[in-house]
């Protein structure tokens, strides 16, 4: 299902599969900006074990994926199906999610405030030139809803199920891309506590633990828009829509 990798996409906003609090190319500023050799080389250490980390849970999240694919293509698929694999996503990323902060705050205690100043500098920097990367992301993802919108008006010959079913998936839409924009907003914000150098394990858990119930609301609610799509559907058109 075409959802299932726009899904794929927002998972990685969660911190395991993407680098929620640990900086992209955050080695690179290390290397520039760390004088003390020893604290550099500590520090360096510290990444190059969380990266091999993430590894690992990519690679486990390419196994959930395959099997949401299969559950999004099923007519069969319940709500529980869902939720069990959702469940074992979320177990997975938090555990990462945890070792990510321990790590970040880690890397500060081997990092002096003026270090880190230029580090955020870069930072900021680094979001800028992203910019145009990410509206073309934005643009990707509502691709991916304009090809299950087509697809239903083509496919459902019932006008008021094709109607239900087109507002059942923009619901979708919305709530994800909302959703998505919230996380990527204060991942950019240079003012967000993620890249505050006095930022406590505590502010960074709550802050990510609200990444968690945004994300869980997203796949929440394609698995009910997947339900109500049964609904609306003869297994003929279902067949032509998947």
């Amino acid at each position: 299902m075409v959802w299932a990798l726009a899904f794929a996409i927002l998972l990685k906003l969660l911190g395991g599969g993407g680098p929620t609090f640990l900086v992209p190319k955050l080695d690179n500023y290390v290397k520039k900006h760390v004088v003390e050799k020893s604290r550099k080389e500590a520090i360096l250490v510290i990444l190059k074990d969380s990266k091999k980390e993430k590894k690992a849970l990519i690679k486990k999240n390419k196994k959930h994926f395959k099997k949401l694919s299969k559950l999004y293509k099923s007519r069969e698929t319940k709500l529980a199906d869902f939720q069990t694999i959702l469940d074992e996503i979320l177990a997975n990323e938090q555990a990462s999610q945890l070792s990510n902060i321990t790590d970040l705050k880690n890397i500060q205690g081997s990092i002096t405030p003026g270090e880190w100043e230029l580090i955020r500098a870069d930072i900021i920097t680094g979001f800028e030139k992203g910019n145009k990367k990410r509206t073309k992301t934005s643009a990707k993802k509502e691709k991916h809803f304009l090809k299950i919108e087509g697809k239903i008006n083509k496919r459902i010959v019932d006008k008021s199920k094709r109607a239900k079913a087109l507002a059942s998936v923009e619901e979708m839409k919305n709530v994800y891309m909302r959703n998505y924009k919230i996380i990527q907003d204060e991942l950019i914000n240079e003012n967000s506590i993620i890249h505050q150098y006095q930022s406590s394990e505590s502010e960074l858990k709550s802050l990510q633990q609200e990444f968690n119930e945004l994300v869980k609301e997203a796949f929440q609610k394609s698995f009910k828009t997947h339900q109500e799509l049964v609904n609306l559907t003869t297994p003929e058109e279902w067949k032509k829509i998947f």
